[in-house]
């Protein structure tokens, strides 16, 4: 690279006789309208108002100009040029600088004499490869005739050109350094400046990205700029902070070009500033009182992050004066952005100022915007060109959240169009997105087939219509005049806000291993939201080894510095084609990741996924096998697996979208847990195949298994109910135990109340304490109830009388009579006095049978028990539960729903005839007291806590804002509370005999709850009526939901929900046993309840 440091003249040879611009120009520039012109209007009528200033990290002004500053900057890089020999205009000149403000003068520089700028990254110290690659495919594409830089871009370039000698970029580096170039930071301004206003018709080329293969450049007229920009800002005097990249068109058209055209004001710092420090965005917008902003999808993200920006430090910012905050430049997440939304409003975030926008360098910047809200769309159904929103459960495995990117902006026209035939679609389907309007640029550069393609499109069905459309090469849909993207046609990637071509990717794979299939080669993006990366597929030559994949990604993340996550070989003819010849990437896509595609070899993904005679198997079956070590020819059940709760759902929803494609969708509702309760595994899997090689017959298989099968398998649990019901005691007590006494029996140690029913049996009384624990061995038995004790009980005494007093006992509720040997039943037997039955499975998706041996049976063998040896008393830790979905005004503490009311899912039906039994002992003689607790929350101060449905269900809502206005009684009890009232009821002689209703004396409800956190949390909720809110729920939920594995449940139980809405427990036994003695605790303030619950969230990541 040659040039002068200072020159105020310079030569350099032309190379081009002209422009050469695309043929479909689609907009006449007025000559004396342009960016310079409103430049000077600016200035004549506010010099002295600040333009731009840009800052350090810590938010020090490195550089700042008024209008008039900046115009004399500018005037004097102009007069240089325009005394430039080889300069005239239409010539190409490259802008390579550091983040600051001289490329933005050099870029109004060179319109006021006509050169047309292309602006091009920074040269960072470790980007050489990829960087000249891109800046040597530009040259040779646009016929550069010199270089504007900065001093440290040159110094960059000298140091990378030595340090790298690879013949690529050796010869790239050969071909700038023979360009001119002339150093602007070394030009002193001056006030006396002055130079010939020549403009030309365009304003910038501004080039997508790419290095070796395919970058473009975008021809933008200075007409698109304005027509632009009184579209997109909608109010003059803005006062914006930006951090985004200057030669990206968000960044340099949105935030410096229009901050001209509309007199405001930008402050501007470097990504590097922003991604070291978020912080420092918003003490910027805080700062200068800052009305506009923009950014992509990942800067929401890492100002999320709690260690970058601290919750504690929200009260510092102000964001109140926000007029406009866009999100764009990548996909926007739903989830991310509602996040943000709820955690700033803090700092007076107003909703109306937030919002997601569309646009591309081909539309000069913006083509849509102020997109507020999202759908839920089937991801399945949008792969066959159909926008179908997810309104049931079973979608909602398959749901893709889509944010609207909002309603065309000014003049701009969106049709969605059939790529193939040019015919606009109806409504409800997916379509390329096409444009018209002041915003579609003139074209690119030499590309006449691409501009005849792209932006001169005509609606084949609409041959009237004059104006011309733009191809956005862009998938996506029209919803309630709102427009969303799916993806894009034409395979853009996106990482970090950055447009990756795939084109680029495949380029540089044959470069290294040209004995790929040259047509065989696609790269493509994959994963969900944060987690994007790429995935390579590459036909092999048959004859050929091998490609050593690690070469391949190695040269591609030093070309393009992007990361390829994935490689994957495979046959000729393999990879999706178009009848033209031409690859399909979206569909190849489809092909491996539904397991279609014939793999040779996968360096990330190994398991195997064929049957032991060879053929490929069901993905979802394989995936079964994989995890829980099972061939698929067992004669158990999936739950005899223990399959867990999240593969139960995502399995039985695959089941239902199988009947539901057959339209069986009646049969689909039928589709619950006692299916795969009811059915072997073997019989299970050779039915899911059947779905995919004979589905007609799997439909009527399911059908006959509903009629028949699943029938008698209800029946048979109901009776099964109404025996286990019973209990007849055998009288072995005796008056004179042999043993001496040994103090207190307790099960369920390890569960969310057990901690805190040891913690108040060890301050309320002096006895020890015997817990029965499952467990391989004494010291595993111990070792889990020390975990479970120590992590949710902080106070020191407590912690010392536990090593001092608890004693652990090997055994297994779901085994004979506890899993006790003879000696140690006998021990027991003997030497307890007092029993406090706790244990249970709790479940919502386990049906009767598979919580019958924990929950019936094990509570039939501590009834055994204490019918044996001395004479005992029972504290039975029952459940509201028992109560099914109940619709009576009131349930009284004598009530035991004897008649089985309602009573549909595997733990109520339970715990009901668990209960039983206890009120058959104690007509037999057992004296017993019954404890029904409703809700049982985390402790006050966060800790214990079981992740029930009430507790995903407060996740869910805090995380996605969203209230509901139902006037159900919501008993929440935090369990140490519980815990302590139980024990001191029980200490009571006179409640012997006696039913207790632990709830809340007072009636609350869930819109209380959700004030008292909207308070806390600072944030805001939507509140729905109970039918309005499933549907948002359903909408909004993904398989990443705690509430994911409930969420049929929930739904399934929302009319049970309604019609209980005015149901009420009567606790008059609790209320009058608790306040008789000092040691049981009032209700303490909902408000501190709420916060114990919120402690528990947060500590676990689930807020």
């Amino acid at each position: 690279m040659h040039g002068v440091r200072g020159a105020q003249s310079s030569r350099v040879c032309s190379r081009s006789s002209g422009a050469r611009i695309a043929k479909t120009v689609n907009i006449n520039i007025a000559p004396t309208v342009n960016i310079n012109s409103i430049l000077r209007d600016w200035v004549e009528r506010q010099p002295a108002r600040r333009l731009f200033a840009f800052v350090d990290s810590r938010g020090e002004t490195l550089e700042d100009y008024s209008y008039a500053d900046f115009a004399t900057r500018v005037d004097t890089l102009a007069a240089v040029l325009a005394r430039t020999d080889g300069l005239p205009p239409g010539e190409r000149v490259v802008l390579a600088y550091q983040p600051g403000l001289e490329l933005v003068a050099a870029l109004f520089a060179c319109s006021n004499v006509g050169l047309i700028p292309i602006p091009t990254p920074p040269l960072g110290a470790f980007d050489f490869v990829a960087w000249v690659g891109r800046i040597d495919h530009i040259v040779k594409d646009s016929g550069v005739a010199a270089w504007l830089a900065c001093g440290r871009t040159r110094e960059l370039f000298a140091e990378g050109a030595q340090r790298y000698t690879d013949a690529a970029p050796r010869e790239a580096a050969n071909r700038i350094d023979d360009l001119p170039v002339i150093e602007t930071t070394s030009i002193k301004t001056d006030p006396q400046a002055t130079a010939p206003e020549r403009p030309h018709p365009i304003a910038l080329l501004q080039y997508t990205s790419g290095s070796t293969s395919n970058p473009k450049g975008v021809c933008v007229s200075h007409q698109n700029l304005i027509a632009n920009c009184r579209a997109a800002v909608p109010q003059q005097g803005e006062v914006a902070v930006t951090w985004l990249p200057q030669h990206h068109d968000m960044g340099l058209i949105g935030n410096y070009i229009y901050a001209v055209l509309s007199g405001s004001t930008t402050w501007g710092l470097s990504p590097r500033s922003f991604m070291q420090n978020p912080s420092i965005w918003l003490e910027l917008l805080t700062r200068h009182k800052a009305t506009a902003t923009s950014v992509p999808n990942f800067a929401l993200e890492l100002c999320l992050n709690e260690r970058r920006v601290p919750v504690a430090k929200l009260d510092d910012y102000d964001l109140s004066t926000l007029r406009t905050l866009m999100v764009a430049a990548e996909p926007v997440s739903q989830e991310t952005f509602e996040a943000f939304r709820r955690k700033f409003a803090r700092c007076g975030l107003k909703d109306e100022a937030f919002f997601v926008a569309y646009g591309l360098a081909e539309f000069t910047l913006a083509v849509s915007s102020h997109g507020r809200r999202a759908v839920s769309v089937d991801r399945r159904r949008l792969a066959q060109g159909e926008a179908s929103l997810v309104t049931e459960t079973t979608g909602v495995s398959h749901a893709l959240p889509l944010m609207s990117c909002g309603r065309a902006l000014g003049d701009t026209d969106i049709r969605i169009v059939d790529p193939g035939t040019g015919i606009e679609v109806p409504a409800g389907r997916t379509g390329e997105i096409w444009c018209a309007g002041a915003g579609r640029a003139m074209g690119y550069w030499q590309k006449p087939e691409a501009n005849q393609e792209t932006f001169d499109a005509r609606l084949v069905d609409a041959p009237d219509m004059q104006e011309p459309f733009l191809r956005t090469g862009d998938i996506g849909f029209m919803h309630n005049g709102e427009v969303f993207v799916c993806g894009r046609l034409k395979d853009m990637i996106i990482i970090r806000g950055q447009n990756i071509y795939p084109e680029d990717i495949e380029a540089l794979a044959l470069q290294v291993y040209p004995e790929l299939r040259r047509n065989g080669v696609v790269a493509f993006s994959s994963g969900d939201g944060a987690e994007m990366d790429i995935t390579l597929v590459a036909e092999v030559a048959r004859g050929n080894g091998m490609p050593d994949e690690i070469e391949i990604v190695r040269v591609i993340r030093e070309g393009l510095q992007v990361p390829v996550a994935r490689v994957v070989f495979v046959p000729p003819r393999s990879v999706a084609r178009t009848s033209s010849g031409k690859v399909r990437r979206a569909r190849t896509r489809e092909l491996l990741e539904t397991g279609q595609l014939p793999i040779l070899v996968d360096t990330r993904h190994s398991m195997a996924a064929v049957r032991a005679d060879g053929k490929s198997d069901v993905y979802e079956l394989e995936l079964l096998k994989d995890r829980y070590g099972i061939t698929g020819e067992e004669d158990y059940t999936l739950f005899d697996a223990g399959i867990d709760s999240l593969d139960l759902v995502v399995f039985l929803n695959w089941i239902k979208d199988s009947l539901t494609d057959r339209n069986a969708p009646e049969l689909a509702e039928r589709v619950n847990p006692r299916l795969l309760s009811s059915i072997s595994i073997r019989d299970l899997f050779a039915l899911v195949r059947q779905f995919v090689t004979a589905p007609a017959a799997a439909t009527r298989a399911m059908a006959e298994f509903f009629t028949h099968a699943y029938e008698a398998r209800v029946a048979a649990e109901k009776e099964k109910m109404l025996a286990d019901r019973s209990y007849k005691a055998v009288d072995r007590r005796v008056s004179t135990p042999q043993s001496q006494k040994i103090g207190t029996l307790i099960t369920g140690g390890t569960g969310f109340l057990g901690p805190f029913l040891i913690d108040a049996l060890l301050k309320q009384s002096d006895e020890d304490l015997r817990v029965l624990v499952r467990g391989h061995s004494t010291q595993q038995a111990r070792e889990r109830l020390d975990k479970a004790f120590l992590e949710n009980i902080v106070d020191p005494e407590s912690r010392k009388a536990y090593e001092a007093r608890v004693h652990v006992i090997l055994g297994d509720l779901e085994a004979p009579r506890l899993g006790l040997d003879e000696a140690t039943w006998r021990r027991l037997a003997d030497g307890v006095e007092t029993v406090y039955h706790n244990g249970a499975l709790v479940n919502y998706l386990l049906t009767y049978d598979h919580m019958r041996a924990a929950n019936v049976q094990g509570t039939s063998a501590v009834l055994d028990l204490c019918f044996t040896g001395r004479d005992k008393v029972l504290n039975y830790i029952s459940t509201t539960f028992i109560f099914g979905w109940a619709v009576k005004d009131f349930l009284y503490e004598s009530d035991n729903n004897d008649g089985m009311d309602r009573l549909d899912f595997g733990y109520s039906q339970t715990k009901w005839a668990a209960e039983q039994k206890v009120f058959q002992a104690m007509q037999q003689g057992l004296r017993a007291r019954v404890f029904r607790p409703s809700l049982v929350t985390p402790a006050l101060n966060g800790n214990g806590g079981n992740l029930d449905i009430a507790l995903r269900l407060l996740s869910f809502i805090v995380k996605h804002g969203l209230g509901v206005r139902a006037g159900n009684q919501v008993s929440f009890m935090p369990a140490d509370v519980s815990a302590d009232n139980m024990i001191a009821i029980a200490c009571q002689e006179e409640t012997l005999g006696q039913t207790f209703h632990v709830v809340r004396d007072a009636h609350e409800t869930m819109p209380m709850i959700t004030d008292i956190i909207a308070q806390r949390l600072g944030t805001c909720f939507e509140m729905y009526d109970l039918t309005s809110f499933v549907p948002q729920v359903i909408r909004r939920c993904t398989r990443a939901d705690p509430l994911y594995p409930l969420l049929d449940f929930l739904v399934g139980s929302v009319d049970n929900i309604s019609r209980m809405e005015f149901k009420r427990y009567e606790s008059s036994n609790y209320q009058l046993a608790r306040d008789r003695v000092l040691v049981a605790r009032a209700d303490p303030p909902l408000e501190v309840v709420v916060d114990g619950i919120l402690r528990f969230l947060k500590v676990r990541n689930l807020l």
